[in-house]
């Protein structure tokens, strides 16, 4: 099954195409969306994941072996097997590519932000796009930035509106004060401790929501 959203009316959710299925969440672009149509779609998404990896287990020859002894002869076919990983590859693809535009404009925190901050780690080589600081090893905490901030109305989480910064060039922001007095009050805390584990170890927790 391909799930798309057709963005044409305002007036209903985008996905069941009704506005009497329980609470609607209002999107930063206008729109809405049933709660419990976001939630059904995280499910699907669950529940293709889990079978496709119980599918890709059963690629090892050795899984094969054991299924073509224990029915005393009959054989699963790898190319059944690969087939089948490459439908539910196509579904998860398009189930994610409607969650995303989803959660683009979510107003709050998006249940994917830790999934977009990685992607933006990787666009941008794990190194600061101010200073360019290598931020793999680094002890300084990895930040993702806005372009156009969270917290004005056109702002959104889509790729292209986001960038990677360390936590020293995300303070010197202008309206990014909370940063830079949490990380004032980070170092004070940590101040003739040990030093603190590489980001690598740390990312999610540094995945800054400002």
């Amino acid at each position: 099954m391909i799930f798309c959203i057709d963005f044409l009316k305002m007036d209903d959710c985008k996905l069941c195409k009704d506005h009497n299925n329980g609470e609607l969440i209002r999107l930063r672009n206008g729109y809405f969306v049933h709660k419990l149509c976001v939630n059904n779609l995280e499910s699907k998404k669950s529940s293709l994941t889990n079978d496709l990896s119980s599918l890709k287990s059963k690629q090892t020859e050795g899984f094969l072996k054991k299924l073509n002894h224990f029915f005393r002869g009959e054989y699963l076919s790898q190319e059944l097997i690969n087939t089948e990983i490459k439908i539910l590859e196509k579904k998860l693809a398009s189930l994610n590519i409607v969650l995303q535009q989803i959660y683009d404009f979510y107003w709050e925190r998006p249940p994917d932000w830790v999934e977009r901050g990685y992607q933006t780690i990787l666009k941008y080589n794990w190194t600061c796009h101010n200073c360019r600081r290598p931020l793999q090893r680094s002890v300084v905490p990895i930040h993702i930035h806005h372009i156009i901030p969270s917290a004005k109305p056109e702002g959104n989480h889509k790729l292209d509106n986001l960038i990677l910064l360390c936590e020293i060039c995300h303070s010197k922001m202008p309206g990014h004060h909370l940063v830079k007095e949490n990380r004032k009050r980070r170092l004070k805390q940590t101040k003739g401790r040990r030093k603190s584990q590489p980001s690598r170890n740390i990312l999610g927790r540094y995945l800054s929501w400002e």
